[in-house]
């Protein structure tokens, strides 16, 4: 990521952090990108799965990370955390956000559908998949 960031990003000290706030919007256990209401809402049971063979569990979680990869996903994730005021909570940084999100987003984004899913199966398996 910090590759393509301008200097006066200042990447490498701030990634970490933008990342983490980043990550708990991204990955919110009721709204984010794997929320039961999201991923699974016409199999998942208060936040277990129900009735979901492993292997369509597996493809459903592979299917939504390869979307992060889709530039019209990014574009979608970009206006909804811009235009859902989440540079607002940076206070005096909330320029400097709204400058790094549109590089920071789509390449932390695309980097995530490209790692190995050898995590894949064992999520679904721990979430209780048949």
């Amino acid at each position: 990521v910090c590759e393509q960031a301008t200097e006066e990003m200042n990447c490498e000290e701030n990634l970490p952090g933008f990342w983490a706030v980043i990550n708990a919007v991204l990955f919110d256990g009721e709204q984010g990108w794997f929320a039961p209401a999201n991923l699974c809402a016409d199999v998942c049971a208060e936040k277990k799965l129900i009735d979901l063979a492993c292997d369509a569990c597996s493809e459903r979680i592979n299917v939504s990370v390869d979307y992060m990869a889709d530039e019209e996903t990014q574009v979608a994730v970009l206006a909804g955390l811009l235009d859902g005021g989440f540079c607002d909570g940076f206070g005096e940084n909330a320029e400097a956000c709204a400058n790094a999100l549109p590089t920071v987003l789509p390449i932390a984004m695309s980097a995530l559908a490209d790692a190995p899913r050898d995590w894949v199966e064992r999520f679904c398996a721990g979430e209780g998949c048949m």
